[in-house]
Parts: structure tokens; C-alpha cells; sequence
């Protein structure tokens, strides 16, 4: 995969109810850097479905990642 490629950190986010990106995420990030958030209750559109917990992952993963903001 062209993810797996990437040398930046890459964040996958997936809703625990779309089975097949779920299952299809979980296999890509074995053994790789990619992290994965899955979001419980939620399906295949995880942004508009709970956009605060979406905001709440991706804000966890830039505190992690990018350096000299402290705002993250």
C-alpha cells in the first residue's frame, strides 16, 4: 500500500460500524507506523456522524505529531 510508504505519521480514522473499512484499516496497519482510531456507534462517516469525537482523535494525534504547538 501507498500508505504504508509514507514517511510522515498518518492517522486512519474509521467508524466502528463500517465493517468493511474497519477490518480493511485494521489489516493495513499491522506492522506499519499508521495508527488507527476507530470510533464506537458510529459508521462510514465519522466526520459528520460525531465530528466531536472526530475532532477529538485527530486533535490527540496532532499533539503527538506536530512539533512547537501547543494549541493541539
Amino acid at each position: 500500500s501507498q500508505l504504508r510508504a509514507l514517511e510522515m505519521p498518518v492517522i486512519l480514522v474509521t467508524g466502528e460500524e463500517d465493517a468493511t473499512f474497519t477490518g480493511m484499516n485494521r489489516k493495513l496497519v499491522e506492522g506499519s507506523k499508521i495508527e488507527i482510531e476507530t470510533i464506537s456507534g458510529v459508521g462510514h462517516r465519522v466526520p459528520w456522524d460525531d465530528p466531536d469525537r472526530f475532532a477529538a482523535a485527530l486533535g490527540r494525534f496532532l499533539s503527538l505529531h506536530v512539533k512547537g504547538n501547543s494549541e493541539c
